[in-house]
């Protein structure tokens, strides 16, 4: 019989779970991140071998322009090998804030 973890190890390879391990690697990435550059990251994908991170400020832009070699290096570590490009852009949606609804008795 096997163990879990052995189970859980077979799916994680197969190629239908493509998607999942891309982006447990991409929040590896983002999580080797400097923390003055990890801070603006809301989120990062990968389209057409082309790394994109939305960023939360123009002045994370800006910093991570100048960190692009930083970000290279990053990349040959922890072994992604098909990005060609790395692009940023800064999203325009406003993040809502969740404030809790209390329960009103009748």
């Amino acid at each position: 019989m096997k163990k879990v973890n052995d189970i859980l190890t077979h799916l994680k390879f197969n190629p239908e779970f493509k998607k999942l391990n891309t982006h447990t690697t991409l929040q590896k990435l983002i999580n080797t991140l400097p923390l003055k550059l990890k801070k603006g990251v809301k989120f990062a994908y990968i389209k057409k071998d082309v790394l994109f991170f939305v960023l939360t400020h123009p002045v994370y832009k800006m910093e991570f322009s100048h960190n692009k070699d930083l970000l290279w290096s990053l990349l040959k570590t922890l072994g992604i090998a098909n990005i060609s490009d790395i692009n940023f852009f800064v999203t325009n949606v406003m993040e809502k804030k969740e404030t809790p609804q209390e329960e009103k008795p009748f």
